[in-house]
């Protein structure tokens, strides 16, 4: 199978480093990904950067590097590497890098594109996520890099627990209009199963002990906490 750097890198068009001026096609192996690439000018697939000029010094990742010892990075590896990758949750396809914002993570996790397909999201803005992220061969189930984290999301089982934090996340009718409304309970909330009396007071505590029950058999998990983080106020 396709190595996910090279497949996000397809999917980008095989995007040069603009900023990077050193680069060659020479027979070298990738100091990341290990493998040995044949140059051949002209030919993106097999050029090589110079490692020092695409690790910064912030770069912390240095046990997954596959060939420590060499000094050059495949064009793949390093297009992953970018800060213009790093900026964004995306899910790459075989024609294409589709980058969205966190108001867009609801859309893209419940209806991901045909496979094959990687899909990582950022919380930070700052991790290195292309360069963990998998191929997914299924949308029924496929996995997500989140962070430092990673995990499988079944959309049509998890629907039906997102259904229920929407309501949970909802404006009561009585501070609809407000400039800075509250919705019935907030996220936090939600991921502690800690809920302010006032608020199950007024939201009802049957209706609150059957949406608990939904809740509960998920929260502690890597795609429960994805879904709070998804969840966007409906003014």
């Amino acid at each position: 199978m396709m190595k996910t750097t090279d497949f996000i890198w397809n999917a980008a068009g095989q995007k040069r480093i603009e900023k990077l001026t050193k680069y060659l096609w020479i027979d070298r192996q990738c100091c990341f990904c290990g493998e040995k690439r044949i140059g051949d000018k002209g030919n993106r697939d097999t050029v090589m950067y110079a490692k020092n000029d695409v690790f910064g010094d912030s770069f912390a990742n240095w046990g997954l590097l596959k060939a420590p010892y060499s000094e050059w990075i495949c064009g793949a590896c390093a297009f992953c590497l970018t800060r213009e990758i790093r900026l964004s949750s995306f899910v790459a396809t075989e024609s294409q890098l589709i980058k969205f914002k966190k108001g867009e993570i609801e859309y893209y996790i419940f209806n991901p594109p045909d496979p094959p397909f990687a899909m990582a999201i950022t919380y930070s803005y700052k991790k290195h996520l292309a360069i963990r992220a998998r191929i997914s061969m299924s949308k029924e189930n496929y996995h997500i890099r989140i962070e430092e984290k990673e995990c499988w999301f079944a959309p049509a089982k998890l629907k039906p627990l997102y259904d229920v934090m929407l309501k949970l996340y909802a404006i009561p009718e009585s501070e609809k209009g407000k400039a800075q409304p509250r919705t019935w309970f907030t996220k936090a909330e939600m991921l502690t199963g800690n809920y302010r009396l006032g608020r199950i007071m007024a939201y009802g505590r049957d209706n609150l002990y059957t949406d608990e029950a939904m809740l509960k058999p998920y929260r502690g998990q890597i795609a429960f906490e994805l879904l709070v983080y998804a969840l966007n106020l409906e003014l």
